[in-house]
C-alpha cells in the first residue's frame, strides 16, 4: 500500500523522533516501503535572526542535512535517505513529499494547547494540502495524560 514514507522532522526536538520512528518503522516494514528523512530550513528563523543572505540559509541547509546524515547513520531507521528543504516549514515539506513521490507523510505533533485555536499548527496546515495521507503522531509520555 506505501511505496515511500516520508518522515520531517524537528533537529531542535530530539525526542519527538522517538514515536514517529517507531511508526513509520512497523509501517515501512509492513509495506517494504523506501523511508525519507527530511527537515525544513524556515525563513522565518533566517529573518528572525537576521541572517537572510543566500550563502547563510545554504549554510543552515548543509548544516541540517549534515545532522539529518547524523541520525540516518545512527541505525534508528534503517536504510533511510535525507532531504531538505528552505521556506515555510510546510510548504517545504509538501516540496519534498512530491519529490520523493511521498505516499504517506508522518508527522509529530505536540499536544494542543489554546495556541493552535489561533493558528494552525503545521502538521495540519501539510495534511490539509498534501496529495497523499498524512498521519500525524502525538507521543504518549506522562504530559499527555496531565
Amino acid at each position: 500500500m506505501y511505496r515511500s514514507i516520508l518522515i520531517p522532522i524537528d533537529l531542535d526536538e530530539p525526542d519527538s523522533w522517538k514515536t514517529v520512528f517507531a511508526t513509520a518503522s512497523s509501517i515501512a516494514d509492513c509495506f517494504s516501503a523506501k523511508v525519507t528523512i527530511c527537515s525544513v530550513v524556515s525563513d522565518a528563523e533566517a529573518i528572525r535572526h537576521g541572517q537572510w543572505l543566500p550563502i547563510s540559509v545554504e549554510e543552515r541547509m548543509f548544516d541540517a542535512r549534515a545532522r539529518l546524515e547524523g541520525i540516518a547513520a545512527s541505525g534508528a531507521l534503517p536504510g533511510c535517505h535525507v532531504e531538505v528543504a528552505s521556506g515555510t516549514i510546510a510548504g517545504g515539506i509538501l516540496r519534498i513529499a512530491e519529490r520523493v513521490r511521498a505516499d504517506l507523510v508522518i508527522l509529530a505533533s505536540h499536544q494542543p494547547g489554546v495556541g493552535d485555536y489561533l493558528r494552525a499548527a503545521n502538521a495540519i496546515r501539510v495534511a490539509r494540502r498534501a496529495p497523499c495521507s498524512v498521519l500525524i503522531a502525538r507521543s504518549t509520555g506522562p504530559e499527555r495524560h496531565a
